[in-house]
């Protein structure tokens, strides 16, 4: 049976978006991120609430829901596992693509969930090494979204996402992949994901 990694988790979607497609979006989502917003002394900018901030706790949800998930990645997608996979695969980079989306952050908080949307995108993002001298010449993008996104992470205060891999240049980010699979044991999927549905409140896919 082929080891796990995220290299196949990436490969196994024929329509999640290519890592140039990916790397365009997060490029344009991380130079609105990073602009510093302009200063304001009226009370309500101080008390602005970015709308970020209100789908964080799905996010974080949907995101869990993947790592239990993680286990059934190399299921048929014509079984039952694999497409209820593939619907919480779905459900989660459809919430972080709601978050990118939105107008740049105005707080250090909407910063913060910005990141961690953007981070749910670039896991993995930058291929494995060849280790033949040339892997610094590879994903230049993707690098560098990579370094703005911890910066924003950093400035915003905030941890990863539990069971969050890394984007992929980390030492041993393939082993991180096959560790965290493994804590999950056999694995789970959400009842909503097994009865067809595309999210907890989503409608069955015909």
């Amino acid at each position: 049976m082929p080891s796990l990694n995220l290299r196949n988790v990436l490969r196994r979607d024929p329509d999640r978006p290519t890592l140039r497609q990916r790397a365009a979006a997060l490029k344009t989502a991380a130079t609105k991120a990073i602009r510093r917003p302009e200063q304001s002394t009226s009370p309500t900018a101080n008390q602005q609430v970015d709308p970020h901030i209100a789908l964080l706790p799905a996010l974080r949800q949907a995101f869990a829901w993947t790592r239990d998930a993680a286990p059934f990645v190399d299921e048929p997608s014509s079984s039952p596992e694999g497409r209820a996979y593939t619907a919480v695969a779905h459900h989660c980079w459809g919430l972080s693509s709601r978050i990118i989306a939105m107008p740049s952050p105005a707080t250090p908080a909407g910063l913060g969930a910005l990141a961690l949307a953007l981070t749910v995108w670039a896991e993995g993002s930058i291929g494995k090494a060849e280790n033949d001298g040339l892997d610094h010449e590879r994903y230049p993008e993707e690098r560098r979204l990579a370094a703005a996104v911890r910066a924003m992470m950093s400035v915003a205060g905030i941890d990863p996402l539990p069971g969050w891999v890394g984007f992929g240049d980390e030492p041993g980010s393939d082993d991180a992949w096959q560790a965290m699979v493994r804590r999950q044991g056999h694995g789970s999927l959400p009842a909503w994901a097994l009865a067809g549905k595309s999210g907890p409140d989503g409608a069955s896919e015909a």
